[in-house]
C-alpha cells in the first residue's frame, strides 16, 4: 500500500516513543482482545484503544509529546510563572443532541443551562473568587465563549440543536462509548463545525445506555471526525437537567483538560489497582507528564470519594499533597478545586502548538465581515481515514500564520476558511510565503490568488506559488501586480498532494492531500503606521504604550476599554504628532481598570475626521487595592512599599524573577519598608506581600 510507504519516515523517527506508549496498554484480556472498563471519564479508554489500533495516531501523539516537552524545555514563554496577563480565548460550539423534545424540555436543554455551563467553566479556568472555581491552584488564564459567527459567516448563538433519534439506537441507548448506543461518528456527523476554528461539544442524552460514564474527549492529534467533547446533559451546567453531584461544571472542565493535552493525574494506576511510576512518566499507562502532581491512585478507589488532607499517599508512603483536589482526578465535586502551574504550562503550550487556529479564528467577531467571491470550481473528495501525516499544516504570508491539522485532522479534503482566517497585507515589496505540509511525505504545493475576483484562478499571474517534491517546508515569495485593488476581499486557494501526483491546476482534486482557502486583502497605505502597542499591569493600574513609525495628518488617539472585548468605553485621549517621518512614542495610564480582564484598543483620528482602530491588547487585573502601595513602579531598583496601617504581625516580602527564582525576602513590622534589587537586571519581577492570611502579588518593573 502506498500509504504505508508514506508513513515510513515518521515511523522510524518516533518509533521508540510510539512503541513505548503502545506497550503500556493494559486493557486487554488473555486472548489480547479489548476488555471494556467502566470509567467516570471515557477518555483514557478511547485514547488507549486508538493508540493500539491506529498507527498514524500513535505517531502523532509521540510527535506531539516531543514538541510539548521541547517547548517547555527551551521556550521561556512556555513557562508562565503564575499570571502572564495574556488570556487565551477559546470559541465553543455546543451541539445539543435531543430526542425531538421542545426547546428547554427533557434532553433539549435550555439556552440558560448551556450558558450556566460556560459561566462555570470560566469560573474554574480563571479561578474566580467567590465561586466553586476559587481553589488553591493557579489561574489558567483561559476563557471560553460561545461562537458568534458560524462557518458560513452568519450570526449565531453558538448553540446548535439536532434530533439524534434519526440515528439507530440513540433514542433508547444514547451514544456508544464501548458497549451500547448510537455510533459516535454518526452522531457527530449530524452537526460538526471545523475544529480548526471552533471547539466542538456534543451534549447527549446518555452514554453506553447508562453505563456510568459522564463524558469523554480526545487529545489533540485525533482524527477530525472524532475530535471534541461528548458530555451527558445531566453533567452539563449548573441548572436544568444537571444532577446533584455533577452540577458545578467540573465534568466539562475535566474533559477540556484532556482536549488541551492533560492526562488524568493518576495516569498509570491500572484501573485503580496499582500505582503509577513514582518517577513520573509521560503518556498512556506511564504517568500524567506533569511534574507537580505526585503519583497516586484515583481517588474513588484509594480514598473513597473523600477529601483526605494529611492522609498517606499509598503510592509514595508520604502524606498526600493537593493532588486529590485536582480537576484531573476522579474525586468528588466538593474536593476538586484546582489546576497546577505545570498543568497550566502544558495546556497553554498545547493550545499554541496544536490548536492555534482557535486563537486566530474570527468566530467570536460580531458585525459584518468581508468575504471573497466563491470560486467557480470546488474540488471534492473523500478523506482516507488512515492517511495521517499529509496535507496542509500551516500557511504563512508576511507576518501572519494560520495553523491547521492536515487532511485527517481537519477531517476534510477541502476547507474554506475565508470567513474566519484573513490575511491583511501591507506594503509593495515581495511577500514571503511558507506552506507547511505533513512530516512524513514529499508533497507538491500550489497557491492561487484571485486578483480580479472573478472566481476562476486562471487569469495571468494568479498562480502565485509553486513547490514540487518537497518535504514539510515549502518557502518562497510572491509579488502582487501594480494594479491590484486595495482593501478588497480576495480568495486564496492552497493545494497540496503527494509528490507522485502532479497538481494540474486550480481545480485539481487531491488524492491524498488537501485544499484550503483563505481571504487576502491588500491594505492601502495608512496615514499612521502603528509599530507596537502593549498593555501592562503595574501595581493596580494598566500602563499602555505604543509607537508609530510615521504619521501623516494624525490629530489624536482615543483610548477605549472593554471588559468583554465587545462593549467599548472611551477612557482617554492623547494628541498625535500631526506629520512625522520619525518614530514617536506614546503612553497612557488607566488608573482605574476593571477588576478581572481588561481589553484595550486605540482609535486613531485624522484632522479630516477619518479614523481607524488598532489591534486589541488585553491584561488581567487581579490586584487587591487599599492594602498597600509601592513606588516608584517602574523604578530603577530602589522601591518603597507602604501599608495603609501599621501591622501587628510581621509582613513578609518576597521578590521572584520571571523564572520563579526567589531573589529577595525580608520580614518587617513597619508600615513603610524600603528594599533594593539594583544588582539584578532590568525587567519584570513579582512582588509577594504576605500579611497574616492576606496575600497580595504585584508586578514589579525595574527599568
Amino acid at each position: 500500500m502506498r500509504n504505508a510507504k508514506h508513513f515510513l519516515a515518521l515511523f522510524i523517527v518516533f518509533q521508540a516513543l510510539a512503541t513505548q506508549i503502545h506497550a503500556q496498554n493494559t486493557n486487554q484480556n488473555a486472548s489480547g482482545n479489548f476488555t471494556p472498563e467502566v470509567e467516570a471519564c471515557g477518555t483514557s479508554v478511547l485514547h488507549d484503544n486508538l493508540l493500539r489500533t491506529n498507527e498514524g495516531f500513535r505517531q502523532r501523539i509521540a510527535l506531539n509529546e516531543n514538541l510539548i516537552q521541547t517547548a517547555l524545555r527551551t521556550d521561556p514563554e512556555a513557562r508562565t510563572n503564575q499570571n502572564t496577563g495574556q488570556v487565551l480565548v477559546i470559541p465553543l460550539v455546543v451541539h445539543i443532541v435531543h430526542l425531538g423534545e421542545a426547546v428547554g424540555t427533557g434532553n433539549n436543554i435550555s439556552d440558560a443551562q448551556v450558558n450556566s455551563a460556560i459561566v462555570a467553566l470560566n469560573d474554574i479556568y480563571r479561578k474566580k473568587a467567590g465561586t466553586y472555581g476559587a481553589g488553591g491552584g493557579v489561574d489558567m488564564e483561559i476563557e471560553f465563549q460561545l461562537a458568534t459567527r458560524d462557518p458560513n459567516c452568519n450570526p449565531t448563538t453558538g448553540i446548535v440543536r439536532i434530533n439524534g433519534s434519526v440515528v439507530p439506537n440513540y433514542a433508547t441507548q444514547g451514544i456508544k462509548l464501548q458497549s451500547a448506543g448510537a455510533d459516535d461518528v454518526t452522531i457527530k456527523n449530524l452537526s460538526r463545525w471545523p475544529n480548526t476554528d471552533y471547539y466542538n461539544i456534543w451534549v447527549v442524552s446518555e452514554i453506553d445506555n447508562g453505563g456510568g460514564t459522564a463524558g469523554y474527549a480526545y487529545l489533540p492529534g485525533a482524527p477530525g471526525n472524532l475530535d471534541g467533547t461528548v458530555l451527558l446533559n445531566q453533567a452539563f451546567g449548573t441548572m436544568g437537567t444537571a444532577s446533584s453531584g455533577m452540577n458545578r461544571g467540573l465534568t466539562l472542565a475535566h474533559e477540556l483538560g484532556h482536549a488541551f493535552n492533560l492526562y488524568h493525574t493518576f495516569e498509570g494506576d491500572n484501573g485503580g489497582t496499582g500505582c503509577p511510576p513514582v518517577v513520573n512518566g509521560c503518556g498512556s499507562g506511564q504517568g500524567d507528564c506533569v511534574a507537580d502532581t505526585e503519583p497516586h491512585r484515583r481517588s474513588n478507589s484509594a480514598y473513597n470519594w473523600s477529601c483526605p488532607a494529611g492522609a498517606i499517599n499509598t503510592c509514595t508512603n508520604a502524606p498526600i499533597g493537593n493532588v486529590y483536589k485536582n480537576y484531573m482526578d476522579y474525586n468528588s465535586e466538593t474536593c476538586r478545586t484546582e489546576f497546577t502551574q505545570d498543568q497550566k504550562d502544558r495546556v497553554r503550550a498545547a493550545i499554541s502548538l496544536f490548536r492555534p487556529g482557535l486563537l486566530n479564528s474570527q468566530s467570536l467577531t460580531t458585525g459584518s465581515v468581508s468575504v471573497p467571491l466563491a470560486a467557480t470550481c470546488s474540488p471534492t473528495g473523500t478523506v482516507v481515514s488512515n492517511n495521517f501525516s499529509i496535507g496542509i499544516y500551516s500557511v504563512s504570508i508576511g507576518n501572519y500564520t494560520v495553523k491547521s491539522d492536515g487532511t485527517v485532522g481537519d477531517n476534510a479534503m477541502i476547507v474554506d476558511r475565508s470567513c474566519h482566517q484573513q490575511f491583511g497585507l501591507e506594503g509593495n515589496a515581495a511577500f514571503p510565503i511558507s506552506i507547511t505540509t505533513g512530516p512524513a511525505n514529499n508533497e507538491n504545493v500550489q497557491v492561487y490568488l484571485d486578483y480580479n475576483s472573478n472566481g476562476t484562478f486562471t487569469d495571468a499571474g494568479e498562480l502565485v506559488f509553486n513547490s514540487a517534491n518537497v518535504r514539510t517546508q515549502h518557502n518562497g515569495t510572491f509579488s502582487p501586480p501594480a494594479g491590484r485593488s486595495f482593501n478588497s476581499a480576495l480568495r486564496l486557494r492552497v493545494i497540496s498532494d503527494f509528490a507522485g501526483n502532479p497538481i494540474t491546476g486550480p481545480c485539481y482534486q487531491p488524492q491524498y492531500g488537501q485544499v484550503e482557502e483563505y481571504t487576502v486583502s491588500f491594505l492601502s497605505p495608512l496615514p499612521v503606521h502603528l509599530e507596537t502597542f502593549t498593555a501592562q499591569l503595574v501595581q493596580d493600574q494598566v500602563l499602555l504604550r505604543w509607537k508609530t513609525a510615521q504619521e501623516t495628518n494624525n490629530h489624536y488617539f482615543e483610548i477605549e476599554r472593554s471588559g468583554n472585548s465587545k462593549d467599548w468605553q472611551l477612557i482617554g485621549k492623547v494628541n498625535g504628532s500631526g506629520n512625522s517621518s520619525v518614530p514617536q512614542a506614546y503612553t497612557f495610564t488607566d488608573a482605574d481598570p476593571i477588576q478581572g480582564q481588561n481589553y484595550y484598543r486605540l482609535k486613531q483620528v485624522d484632522y479630516d475626521g477619518r479614523s481607524e482602530y488598532s489591534f486589541i491588547r488585553s491584561v488581567a487585573n487581579s490586584s487587591k487595592r487599599g492594602s498597600f502601595t509601592i513606588y516608584p513602579n517602574p523604578g530603577r531598583g530602589q522601591f518603597t512599599i507602604k501599608s495603609e496601617k501599621a501591622s501587628v504581625t510581621p509582613v513578609h516580602l518576597r521578590v521572584f524573577d520571571t523564572n520563579g527564582r526567589l531573589i529577595y525576602q525580608q520580614q518587617s513590622v513597619q508600615n513603610e519598608h524600603r528594599f533594593s534589587i539594583e544588582e539584578h537586571p532590568s525587567g519584570m519581577y513579582l512582588l509577594e506581600v504576605i500579611s497574616g492570611k492576606e496575600v497580595n502579588r504585584v508586578k514589579l518593573v525595574k527599568e
